[in-house]
């Protein structure tokens, strides 16, 4: 589960061996409960003229409402 993966790396951003946690290809409900764990600085999705689920799928809102950074 994402819980697993984030508490994780959660304990890695704790001894300093990494400085902040990302996902890639993510549904919005996965990212809330990544977020649950431990603060998500940045997802990674396709957004392009083909692909623009994200604007009614919910993860624009969710990375909106928690200040998560989107790279495309």
């Amino acid at each position: 589960p994402i819980e697993d993966t984030v508490g994780a790396l959660s304990e890695l951003v704790k001894e300093g061996k990494i400085k902040c946690t990302g996902l890639s290809e993510c549904s919005a409900e996965t990212l809330r409960c990544a977020y649950r764990v431990h603060p998500i600085a940045a997802i990674q999705i396709g957004y392009s003229p083909w692909t623009l689920d994200i604007e009614t799928n919910g993860i624009m809102e969710a990375c909106h409402e928690l200040v998560i950074t989107i790279s495309i």
